[in-house]
């Protein structure tokens, strides 16, 4: 499907149990509480979820009718959309304009036998919306059925996947949508969450010196860096420490740390997390 910009697009995400409790919140926060995330999991581990809620009316609202199908009495909705035709396959499609902005296309497909329709991972079908389509002035609107509903599944099918230039893998993703459509607008809600099991070592947060190490003092002069003073410190040096800068004031020199003129080894690696 085609990479679909929406500002409507909520996401929250951690690691380990914290993470994963921050998590779950999102999801409570939202009303999607049958796709939370079982714990424990490891430290390293990532929660994450997304959340999309569009809610909109009709520009036209239509109104509430009723039809009877198969014995069945339905509550519908009868709104002057727009009826197009499939130039193709001469199927009609209709079509009803959102306040704000979007377009909701309705497709039969009661005719269409299941194993020829294609689903992704998250349930939602796999269709060409932009078919060659004309205006057909032989209807007045559309009617359907008012709709409520609430679809939960575990997606298996992405499970397993790694993430990219890590060996980071889905271990469980989980999918939530519920919609409700009526004579007067739409309700869609879509929830997925997911945990990435960490396989690889992650770099820690902080590059710790503890222990034994040195320091080393550079002066960048103007054609080269050069380090004056390099002194090893030991465990036994470790003492807690006041330094008196004396009252005077000096202006301090900003300087790019990712310009190569002020590192010694100019082919260090930039991209410094």
């Amino acid at each position: 499907m085609p990479d679909v910009k929406l500002p409507e697009l909520e996401s929250e995400k951690g690691y380990g149990n914290e993470g994963l409790n921050k998590v779950n919140d999102f999801l409570i926060s939202k009303g999607m509480t049958d796709r939370l995330l079982p714990g424990p999991i490891a430290e390293d581990d990532i929660a994450v979820a997304v959340y999309l809620l569009i809610l909109s009316k009709w520009i036209n609202p239509g109104q509430k009718t009723y039809r009877r199908v198969n014995g069945q009495e339905l509550v519908c909705a009868e709104n002057n959309g727009i009826v197009k035709i499939d130039l193709v396959s001469g199927k009609p499609f209709g079509i009803l304009y959102l306040e704000n902005g979007d377009y909701v296309i309705f497709e039969d497909i009661s005719s269409v036998d299941d194993s020829e329709l294609e689903f992704e991972a998250n349930g939602v079908r796999l269709a060409t919306i932009e078919p060659e389509i004309m205006p057909e002035y032989d209807y007045s609107g559309v009617v359907f059925a008012h709709v409520e509903l609430d679809i939960n599944r575990d997606i298996d099918e992405i499970t397993g996947l790694t993430a990219l230039n890590t060996n980071d893998k889905l271990s469980l993703v989980k999918g939530q949508c519920k919609l409700k459509l009526n004579h007067l607008g739409a309700k869609l809600e879509i929830a997925m969450s997911a945990i990435m099991e960490s396989t690889s070592i992650r770099a820690p947060k902080y590059l710790e010196f503890l222990d034994t190490f040195t320091v080393h003092f550079v002066r960048k002069n103007e054609m080269s860096a050069d380090v004056y003073a390099s002194i090893q410190v030991t465990s036994e040096d470790f003492h807690e420490v006041e330094i008196d800068f004396g009252s005077g004031e000096t202006e301090p020199v900003v300087i790019d740390l990712f310009d190569d003129q002020y590192l010694v080894n100019p082919n260090l690696e930039r991209n410094i997390a």
